[in-house]
């Protein structure tokens, strides 16, 4: 579920692709394809394929995928929140190495 979160959500994969779509069709894409930029449609169909895969298709199952389904953006918000941490922590260390490389120069 958190790679398929973070490939619809974080990582600009569907912008790309809709770009790439677009220039090959030489169409302007500007409407979201909806079960391939919606974590939530994508995390369902993902997990619907891999339990019939595997063979583990049931409704408890099904159940199961419904709730991660409902917690794909929770949990896109929470990488996102995650990555902008990472990014101040980085930001504020760069800072803090920079000063460091002043003071002693």
């Amino acid at each position: 579920m958190l790679i398929v979160v973070f490939v619809v959500d974080c990582s600009g994969f569907t912008s790309a692709w809709r770009s790439a779509l677009g220039r090959w069709l030489k169409v302007t894409v500007r409407e979201d394809i909806k079960p391939l930029t919606c974590s939530l449609c994508m995390t369902h169909h993902v997990c619907v394929i891999y339990a019939l895969c595997v063979g583990q298709f049931s409704l408890p199952v099904w159940v199961f995928i419904c709730l991660c389904a409902f917690m794909a953006k929770p949990t896109g918000q929470m990488l996102i929140a995650l990555r902008d941490l990472y990014d101040g922590v980085v930001f504020k260390f760069n800072k803090m190495i920079d000063k460091l490389w002043k003071d002693e120069n």
